[in-house]
């Protein structure tokens, strides 16, 4: 391993290593409103570096999630600024996956009637390296105005495509987004990496494709069940990284009930994510991956996988902050968020 790569290991375990404790969850949890939340994060955790320039003033629940979130994002473009600088190319899975999201998001609120503040500042780092242009993305007022902001981008032809569909729902541009953005892994895998490195990363990359694949199987049987437009969407041959075997995808687009998904998982590679699990595929998925990822960065001797583990634990713990945030808004008991939550104290 070169010094430089080794560099990437070390800075990645080091952001780990500064993740918050048991104790700090439980200071938090003792919080009674979402100001003494901000308080404790800018004064007890190293989330205090979010809020540089941020005024101590009232926050609500969604101006605090944004400097939450801000916190981790400043994380993922340090790693991606250092591995850029030393010649290393994955970091634009993490361009494109930003894209995706940015272009999937404003769908998602174009549909539902929303014209919402829904793009983060990205900051000058991914403003010189996306393709879109995020400002005309934000001020597109109907789904015609995003395909035209995504004009000689690589996501034009598949926006057109999602809008020519018989039906518009967000399911359709999910399904195609999620299929180029498969694609598009698989290539930068071959691409960046080989031997050994290569074997492990497939393997991680094919764990998340696997969870989110199954994920909107599960969300396809429940809410489009019947709908022979929605089967027609998912093709098994689109489906090019997974631990699953391609008669396992066949039959998981093919299956029509929860059930059904249950029994196909139970002889795969997830088999232990159904047993015994009182039907709570999707949150066993997560604890799956999340449970290999903490494993990974551990253990793992090669910097792109602990790279990606970080990143998505990083992301894990935002999403744990922002539920105790909602969880405190609403007036949710302790116990609830607390069940809610993965990884506290690991």
């Amino acid at each position: 391993m070169s010094k430089a790569s080794n560099a990437v290991l070390a800075l990645s375990r080091a952001f780990y290593g500064k993740r918050l404790t048991e104790r700090q969850y439980t200071d938090i949890f003792s919080c009674k409103s979402i100001n003494e939340i901000a308080s404790y994060l800018r004064t007890r955790t190293p989330y205090s570096k979010a809020f540089e320039n941020v005024p101590a003033t009232t926050f609500s629940s969604s101006s605090l999630e944004n400097v939450v979130k801000k916190y981790s994002f400043d994380k993922f473009v340090s790693i991606c600024r250092y591995e850029l600088a030393i010649g290393d190319e994955f970091y634009k899975y993490f361009i494109v996956k930003t894209e995706v999201e940015q272009i999937l998001g404003a769908t998602l609120l174009m549909l539902g009637g929303s014209k919402e503040e829904y793009l983060m500042s990205l900051g000058n780092f991914l403003d010189r390296h996306l393709t879109i242009d995020l400002y005309a993305l934000g001020k597109a007022n109907s789904l015609e105005e995003i395909a035209d902001s995504l004009k000689k981008t690589k996501y034009e032809s598949i926006y057109r495509k999602c809008l020519s569909a018989p039906e518009r729902n967000y399911l359709t541009f999910e399904l195609e987004f999620d299929t180029f953005f498969e694609k598009y892994q698989d290539e930068l895998i071959e691409k960046c990496f080989k031997g050994a490195e290569k074997n492990e990363m497939r393997e991680v990359i094919c764990r998340f494709f696997d969870k989110m694949f199954i994920e909107k199987q599960i969300r396809i049987t429940e809410f489009y069940s019947g709908s022979l437009s929605v089967s027609n969407l998912v093709v098994p041959s689109t489906v090019r990284m997974s631990l699953l075997s391609e008669k396992q995808i066949r039959e998981l687009v093919s299956a029509t009930t929860k059930k059904q998904i249950d029994e196909i998982l139970l002889k795969s590679p997830y088999k232990n994510c159904v047993r015994d699990k009182n039907g709570e595929i999707e949150k066993e998925l997560y604890l799956d991956f999340y449970r290999y990822c903490k494993k990974q960065i551990r253990f793992s001797s090669k910097p792109a996988v602990v790279m990606y583990c970080y990143l998505f634990l990083a992301e894990n713990e935002v999403r744990n902050i922002i539920k105790i945030i909602e969880g405190i808004k609403y007036n949710i008991s302790k116990e609830e968020i607390k069940s809610s939550l993965v990884g506290i104290g690991d």
